[in-house]
């Protein structure tokens, strides 16, 4: 198992209990999938998990849909989709999309707490993100087809001071964070317990600080 599938199996051990935040995790499939317009939603991915967990979040929203599994030469990929007319129909009115937009772009009305962002990032880690084991290098990063997605999704990961950067390769917008310890407040956020200590002895010891100012509150 990659050391990204082992991150994204402890996010998904995370519950979701509110259903604005739940609503924002599947909003974050459809909008980090493969694809989303009025033909449905569909999203791959190698982690059975993250599929079954798409799966869970849409018929809470009352939205049926489909697991399969396919086999290809590297392994089976488990795709998740919403295909049927009815339910593509009543997905895109949860959603507050017509399926027909030229250009896909995250609409903000579809966070109602203060914790629907945190649900709606830690799924698109889920659907789109990778990260490189830190025995080797400190690197995590969000990839996307979508320009305007990605625009938002940095946007939106600044706004929480984890100081991302975005560049384009081989045809793919890709968010990255290179730094330790923004990587670990990320990890956290989230729901994984970052799986390394930051090099950085100075890092570490402001992050203890900052604990322990918080529990003092």
């Amino acid at each position: 198992m990659s050391f990204s599938q082992e991150v994204k199996n402890e996010i998904l051990r995370r519950k979701i209990s509110k259903p604005c935040c739940n609503m924002a995790a599947a909003y974050a499939v459809a909008c980090f999938g493969k694809y989303f317009d009025d033909r449905g939603v569909v999203l791959q991915t190698e982690n059975e998990g993250v599929a079954h967990f798409a799966q869970k979040l849409y018929r809470r929203c009352g939205v049926q849909s489909t697991v399969l599994s396919k086999e290809r030469p590297t392994g089976p990929v488990y795709e998740f989709s919403v295909k049927d007319p009815d339910e593509v129909a009543k997905m895109l009115a949860l959603f507050g999309h017509t399926g027909k937009e030229p250009t896909l772009r995250i609409r903000p009305e579809n966070f109602k707490c203060q914790n629907c962002m945190q649900a709606f990032i830690a799924t698109a880690f889920l659907c789109c993100g990778t990260m490189t084991d830190p025995e080797k290098s400190y690197n995590l990063e969000f990839l996307s087809t979508r320009h305007y997605l990605s625009q938002q999704l940095e946007a939106m990961l600044a706004e929480h001071n984890f100081h991302p950067h975005r560049a384009l390769r081989k045809g793919a917008n890709t968010i990255y964070i290179k730094a330790a310890d923004h990587i670990e407040d990320l990890l956290t956020f989230m729901g994984a317990e970052p799986p390394f200590q930051l090099r950085d002895g100075q890092h570490q010891q402001k992050r203890e600080c900052r604990r322990a100012g918080a529990a003092g509150d």
